[in-house]
């Protein structure tokens, strides 16, 4: 005897019962939980498109931390593709030096996570943002200096300046008037997870 024949042989109850059962176990174990994930996808771009109207507010002169950000330093150029973006920042670091006389300078480069903040909440979880950082250490005179980092920080390829640290040059020239300067300026750019640089 076949399931289809034990199934019919039972009385009618019995198989309203089992068909009942059926949709019961099938509405909770298919249609609740595809329910649930359109509800959590919903949710997380209700939250994604309210950070980027934030963003977008903040950029026009809202309250947000980022608008005061650029209203004290300037523009930046938002996290972007990772080759693009470090051509970038290496192009403009150089030509600051350069248009400073900045002789036998030495740099180094690496990247890190950028940490928690209103400019990370607007990306998603597949995405990361990376803070490429280029170090670059010179001898130069205090105006030389202050001219590098204020060219810097104006400038929209750089993000931010995160380091600066200035000491005596070994230099004993110009009346001990040469300084050693390292600074550590960075952009951001923006990371697919699982994607190696």
């Amino acid at each position: 005897m076949s399931i289809a024949d034990r199934f019919q042989s039972l009385p009618r109850a019995a198989r309203w019962g089992i068909l009942a059962g059926g949709i019961f176990v099938s509405y909770f174990a298919i249609v609740e939980p595809m329910l649930d994930a359109i509800n959590r996808a919903n949710s997380a771009a209700d939250d994604r498109a309210t950070a980027l109207t934030s963003l977008a507010k903040g950029a026009t002169g809202g309250t947000s931390e980022l608008a005061l950000g650029i209203r004290k330093f300037g523009d930046i150029s938002l996290p972007g593709d990772p080759d693009t973006r470090s051509v970038a920042l290496n192009r403009r670091v150089s030509d600051v030096l350069k248009k400073h006389n900045i002789k036998d300078s030495t740099s180094t480069s690496r990247v890190m996570p950028l940490g928690q903040g209103p400019l990370k909440d607007v990306y998603g979880e597949s995405e990361r943002i990376d803070r490429l950082i280029r170090e670059v250490v010179f001898d130069a005179t205090p105006e030389d200096i202050a001219g590098v980092i204020s060219d810097l920080e104006s400038s929209p390829e750089v993000a931010a300046i995160s380091r600066v640290q200035i000491r005596r040059g070994d230099n004993k020239d110009t009346a001990g008037r040469i300084l050693k300067a390292t600074v550590a300026a960075e952009a951001w750019e923006v990371v697919r997870k699982g994607r190696g640089r």
